[in-house]
């Protein structure tokens, strides 16, 4: 369902949420302090301003479609806030002391879940033996 526009489900649903831990986790490291950072609210309007004719047609389908956050949204989104996107393969590369990154989990059709790292806990488990890593985006201050 729509309020004032925007899928009401997406508002906090789980990429605007990674994309605002991640923007505050990158603020923290760089020693920034933004009272308060964007929410994830924020974020999804942000998202959902741009456009994606997709979620509207799939929420015809099914209202969860609402929720999704598909990966070249999170990519736009991070470059509007000034954040280069660096796709990577391997998650044993991301360092916790230096990196940030959005990574898109599932477990099976219907389980998917973005993340942040390192801020979000047991992200290589999150569904258990059954956890697959479908993206990583590093996160890095454009120039």
């Amino acid at each position: 369902p729509k309020h004032l526009g925007y899928y009401s489900y997406h508002l906090y649903s789980c990429g605007p949420r990674a994309v605002s831990k991640a923007l505050a986790e990158l603020d923290r490291q760089q020693g920034l302090v933004r009272c308060p950072g964007p929410s994830p609210s924020d974020i999804s309007i942000q998202i959902q301003d741009n456009g994606n004719f997709w979620r509207h047609l799939m929420t015809i389908a099914h209202k969860d479609a609402g929720l999704i956050t598909c990966p070249h949204e999170i990519v736009e989104v991070c470059n509007q806030s000034g954040y280069e996107v660096i796709s990577i393969a391997d998650y044993k590369q991301l360092n916790p002391e230096k990196d940030v990154a959005l990574i898109l989990l599932y477990s099976n059709l219907m389980e998917w879940h973005w993340a942040c790292f390192p801020v979000d806990d047991n992200i290589n488990n999150w569904y258990g033996d059954d956890t697959k890593i479908v993206k990583i985006f590093v996160l890095k201050k454009m120039n």
